[in-house]
């Protein structure tokens, strides 16, 4: 049986400007890493198989190491 929760601890507190604000920074943030993997996996589909072993990536990783850098890097 699965159970669902929910994290508490990201859940907005304060008046309702704050919360505005909370729920705009995630909004910004969330943009901000999808912009961020959008431009990896573009730059590195770009590339040539060989340039792309030079660096230790197979094209089929792409997807996973951009999604790697998108989660270390806000745009």
């Amino acid at each position: 049986m699965t159970v669902a929760s929910f994290d508490h601890s990201r859940s907005a507190t304060g008046s309702l400007p704050e919360v505005m604000k909370q729920s705009l920074d995630r909004v910004r943030d969330a943009y901000g890493r999808h912009a961020a993997y959008t431009k990896a996996v573009r730059q590195l589909s770009a590339m040539s198989d060989r340039d792309l072993a030079d660096i230790g990536i197979r094209r089929g990783d792409i997807r996973d190491v951009a999604l790697g850098a998108s989660t270390r890097t806000i745009a």
